[in-house]
């Protein structure tokens, strides 16, 4: 490019600034457009039965991903549509369970009238609470024997401690699946 092109390629660029500048578009001020954009709603498995065999179901929890959530959404079975293929070993509750949490321990009370929770049921809300932050809690164990060249394993440390109208049972970490497959 020789010296005489560069300042007439400065001038046009220049003269192209100042068209596109004023091509007549007046400002404006902030233009209000609704609410601001906000994440995907929260979510939480939930496990129900094919059969004998756990499947963890997504649901929406506009309550948040909380354990209590969680808990609650899962003793409200399945929706008429998904009830054609899934099952529970819950019971029917005619209102929601109480909830509270100490320290590692999650304590869901049945309301009265409650039937009793086989096995399945039982493994349900333990899965359940597994896929919540409340069942995150992990303690690294050591290799066993000490002695052993196996790696540390890491271990879920909860226990659910679900009360109905006359009994009662203590629930720890189960081995569930991690999708509905």
């Amino acid at each position: 490019m020789t010296a005489a092109r560069v300042p007439a390629l400065l001038a046009g660029v220049v003269a192209g600034a100042f068209l596109l500048a004023a091509c007549g578009v007046p400002t404006s001020g902030v233009v209000p457009a609704g609410e601001p954009a906000t994440g995907l709603p929260a979510q939480v498995q939930v496990y129900f039965l094919i059969g004998d065999r756990l499947v963890a179901v997504p649901r929406r929890a506009p309550g948040g991903s909380d354990v209590a959530t969680a808990v609650r959404l899962l003793f409200a079975g399945p929706t008429d549509a998904e009830a054609q293929q899934l099952g529970t070993e819950l019971p029917l509750l005619n209102e929601p369970p109480t909830i509270a949490v100490a320290g590692d321990e999650l304590h869901v009370t049945l309301p009265q009238g409650a039937g009793h929770t086989g096995v399945l049921g039982q493994q349900q809300l333990a899965c359940t609470v597994a896929r919540t932050s409340f069942g995150d809690r992990v303690v690294e164990k050591p290799a066993v024997p000490p002695l052993s060249t196996a790696a540390p394993h890491v271990e879920r440390t909860f226990r659910i401690r679900l009360d109905g109208p006359g009994w009662e049972v203590d629930l720890g970490p189960r081995a569930c699946p991690l999708s509905g497959s």
